[in-house]
């Protein structure tokens, strides 16, 4: 799906915000980077087969201009596509080992 503009101004001042400094690509060690206008999707795996109406997480790609390596940041995270509510149910809070063992020590 093709980004309106009001998603590409939300992605690029989102991208302003959590874009710290100069990144190098991991593979080819340039830092030009373009953001793609196209929001991708990301199925879950069922085997090999299509699967219609499973979960879908729908992804903003940032792509290495130099070599293709291609970030993919979630674009409900960015706030460009809508959380449907049986997903917010379905995501699972994952802490840090840091972020476990203080909240153990709280405990």
């Amino acid at each position: 799906m093709k980004m309106d503009d009001s998603q590409k101004e939300l992605v690029d001042k989102w991208v302003a915000e959590k874009w710290k400094g100069y990144i190098e690509c991991p593979v080819c060690q340039h830092g030009k980077w373009g953001i793609n206008s196209e929001i991708f999707e990301l199925r879950s795996f069922h085997g090999g087969q299509l699967s219609v109406g499973g979960p879908v997480a729908p992804l903003v790609a940032i792509t290495c201009r130099n070599c293709g390596y291609t970030l993919q940041f979630n674009a409900m995270q960015i706030g460009i596509v809508k959380t449907p509510q049986h997903q917010r149910s379905a995501e699972i809070d994952v802490a840090s080992p840091s972020e476990k063992e203080a909240s153990d020590e709280h405990k």
